[in-house]
């Protein structure tokens, strides 16, 4: 199990860091403008590549699949509905939009798409299987192996931007082969709507609370698309995901873990792994938002380079609300793990809602730095309004937990910000060390309770 866990996180740690390296080259040579090109192409893709897997590889996943009948049906409505979304994109394309450069993106994404939906279905059956090591492994590879290939080709070709998505297409390629070949199973041409009927129906409902989230992703780009702000999306998209990297990084591999935790019927220990796992991340968070308040002049001129200056107060500004953002992962474990589709429906429309109700109008009118500080504020609101849906009658006690640590976290984050913005913000990379090192020697002393925390998770996972 926690060989599993280190795999899992080196994994992602590797696909992350490598994206990161990508991108940054990519933006040094193409600038913001380009990468909001970039940005808008994969806002058009993600709307209309909504129904390309309707959660089928989930129902794989939580054992809803009965057949190999039903497994060959549900394969084939994937490739026929990433199929018919992927010609709609390339038409769609062609016969709206002027711009080459967001052509070209389009198509390539779109057909990234079609690949791993294709990838989907087998990654899920091996999953079932538990070869987690060897789909680590293979995730690994698939990043580090795509990624030099369009290093080496930002320095020898004209492609720019486009490399973004090529490295996606061969990272998806590579993990389809990879996949197939962890399996036997083999899809066959045949259909049985009414024995698939079960699968298919838990799917959709799986579905719609992805469909929410990634539509939630894309409420920014969307707001700024509005008023033709493509400098704009490039600058804050890229001081977005410069932030949220940390989340991205532990999201997936510990949600394979805790999931099944939260999932067990009989879960006496459910109440304490929860603590533990929100302890953590609060911890995790504050360490992650402050030193982004800190260094993030010398984050954004490393990563992505002067061009991007702007970036700055995005990213201090987002960093702001890191903590409420980060926390809402282990609410959406726990949502997961409820295995109730219509309590992850809500949930997705709470989320879509709140956000799009505040940061379109935002993006409208507003600057960068409003749109920022509206994200973070936003996610400090919803953790709130979340956490309402989540716990019922019988966990109160739950809800206040999570309550009081959103609080906690708003009211350090705002001192932090304060202080650091306001008191510290003229002080040289020495200070500026020397601040941070002392943040953590003293957070920590205050928070002796992490390596205990940090025991009693492998404790936990052992039960």
């Amino acid at each position: 199990m926690h060989k599993t866990i280190v795999l899992n996180l080196g994994a992602t740690l590797v696909k992350q860091s490598l994206s990161l390296l990508l991108i940054a080259l990519v933006a040094r040579e193409s600038g913001p403008e380009a990468l909001g090109i970039y940005a808008k192409a994969v806002m058009i893709v993600a709307v209309f590549s909504l129904l390309n897997d309707l959660g089928f590889s989930q129902a794989v996943l939580r054992g809803k699949v009965t057949s190999t009948k039903v497994n060959n049906t549900l394969f084939l409505l994937n490739i026929i509905f990433s199929a018919f979304s992927f010609l709609f994109l390339v038409v769609y394309s062609i016969y709206n939009s002027s711009e080459n450069e967001l052509v070209e993106i389009i198509v390539l994404l779109s057909f990234g798409n079609v690949l791993a939906t294709s990838a989907a279905q087998f990654a899920a059956i091996a999953n079932r299987n538990e070869k987690w090591n060897s789909l680590s492994k293979l995730q690994a590879f698939s990043n580090l192996s795509s990624t030099l290939v369009c290093i080496v080709a930002v320095y020898f070709t004209n492609f720019n931007v486009q490399l973004l998505a090529v490295q996606i297409i061969l990272s998806n390629f590579i993990v389809l082969v990879g996949v197939v070949k962890l399996n036997d199973w083999r899809p066959k041409l045949e259909f049985d709507f009414k024995e698939s009927l079960g699968a298919i129906r838990y799917g959709v409902f799986f579905s719609m609370f992805s469909v929410f989230l990634t539509l939630q992703k894309q409420v920014e780009v969307f707001g700024l698309s509005i008023n033709g702000k493509l400098l704009e999306i490039g600058i804050y998209n890229r001081a977005q995901q410069l932030v949220l990297m940390p989340n991205n990084v532990v999201t997936g591999p510990l949600g394979n873990i805790f999931i099944p935790i939260f999932s067990r019927e009989k879960n006496d220990g459910f109440e304490e792994v929860l603590n533990i796992t929100i302890d953590v991340f609060f911890v995790l968070s504050l360490t992650i938002s402050t030193f982004l308040f800190i260094f993030a002049p010398e984050v954004v001129h490393l990563v992505l380079g002067e061009q991007f200056s702007q970036s700055i107060q995005v990213v201090k500004n987002i960093a702001f609300g890191l903590p409420a953002i980060m926390l809402m992962t282990p609410m959406s474990w726990v949502v997961m793990s409820r295995k109730s589709p219509m309590l992850m429906a809500v949930w997705g429309v709470a989320i879509l809602v709140t956000y799009s109700l505040f940061l379109i109008p935002t993006a409208i009118f507003g600057n960068l730095g409003h749109l920022a500080i509206m994200y973070s504020m936003v996610s400090y609101v919803s953790l709130c309004i979340f956490s309402l849906l989540i716990f019922g009658e019988n966990e109160k006690h739950l809800r206040k937990i999570v309550f009081r640590k959103t609080i906690l976290l708003l009211v350090f984050s705002a001192a932090m910000y304060v202080l650091l913005e306001h008191y510290f913000a003229e002080l040289n990379i020495a200070g500026k060390v020397l601040i941070y090192f002392a943040f953590l020697l003293i957070f920590f002393i205050k928070n002796k309770k992490v390596i205990n925390l940090v025991l009693n998770i492998k404790r936990s996972m052992r039960k």
